[in-house]
């Protein structure tokens, strides 16, 4: 895992939701274009730290169908259209690990380390900067390394994990924030918090942009961090069965995140793609893979993730 990442410094804007969306994609372009490797603020610069316990270290890849993710790569055949697909980025973030066994769950702590861990989170990170991915960072993470209390059981069935930050991390100012949540651009507002998943890519209908951002709504506050709990905060709840993290990579599949999904047109009066809008009837399949409820529409079994025996 790479050890290093720049702090995107971005000027705050202090205002709330409004209708419960966050904001228009334009928001997002190009903070961490001018990202480079700098020295670690005083917060990095301590010893990388890990509670006591057995060491585990859970595995991911990024997929599309059968094809590893590159930003170097275009992937035709996505979605309800059959759209080629031109990736942008591919991030997510993670938390409350436990290990499923036959007495029940063992909680995973996230040890604090480098770029991409700490506060409890870790930041998956598959873009590279290369491509057309131009706006993301060099750095790449597709692991999480963290601890349980004793032993390692010896009983693993499977795991569960929590796609997002949790309540408590989420409304803070990225410039000042410690990693991996000091990043602009998987950042909205004080209010929205964080953008929990961010995948964004280019079709031939949709050149601008169909930018996939997953994140609470509904939150409302003072523009400074004193945020109230949100209405919706589409913060899911992954289980996948049949893992151990010693035989198993957890696999995020694009080409199943998008199968629902029209890639080729936007909803009227929408930003490009899904914002999480409660109103955004492009979240709607979206939020049916990774197992969100939208609107009227029960949340379903999520279909974003799987988990895979290693080659």
């Amino acid at each position: 895992m790479t050890h290093l990442r720049s702090f995107a410094l971005i000027s705050v804007a202090s205002f709330a939701l409004g209708a419960c969306s966050p904001p228009p994609v334009n928001n997002d372009a190009g903070q961490d274009a001018a990202a480079t490797p700098d020295a670690q603020s005083p917060v990095d610069a301590a010893a990388d730290s890990a509670p006591a316990g057995e060491a585990v270290t859970i595995r991911f890849a990024a997929r599309v169908g059968a094809q590893p993710f590159s930003c170097a790569q275009t992937y035709p055949m996505m979605g309800m259209n059959n759209s080629t697909w031109t990736p942008k980025d591919f991030r997510f973030y993670v938390h409350d690990v436990r290990l499923v066994t036959g007495a029940g769950e063992v909680p995973v702590s996230i040890d604090t380390v480098g770029a991409f861990q700490g506060q409890g989170v870790a930041l998956l990170d598959f873009e590279n900067r290369s491509g057309a991915c131009a706006e993301g960072t060099t750095e790449t993470n597709s692991e999480i390394r963290g601890r349980v209390a004793g032993a390692l059981p010896a009983n693993i069935t499977g795991i569960k994990f929590k796609l997002g930050v949790p309540f408590a991390a989420n409304h803070q100012e990225p410039s000042s924030a410690a990693a991996p949540l000091n990043l602009s651009a998987m950042w909205w507002t004080w209010n929205a918090g964080y953008k929990f998943l961010k995948i964004d890519g280019n079709t031939m209908g949709l050149p601008m942009g169909f930018n996939i951002h997953v994140g609470s709504t509904g939150c409302t506050g003072n523009g400074m961090g004193a945020v109230t709990p949100c209405t919706t905060p589409n913060v899911s709840e992954v289980t996948l069965t049949g893992f151990a993290p010693t035989t198993h990579t957890i696999v995020a599949d694009l080409a199943a995140l998008v199968s629902g999904a029209n890639l080729e047109q936007n909803a009227a009066m929408s930003a490009p793609g899904c914002m999480s809008g409660a109103t955004d009837t492009d979240c709607a399949p979206i939020f049916s893979a990774i197992g969100l409820a939208f609107g009227a529409a029960p949340a379903g079994a999520q279909r974003f993730f799987t988990a895979e025996t290693n080659r």
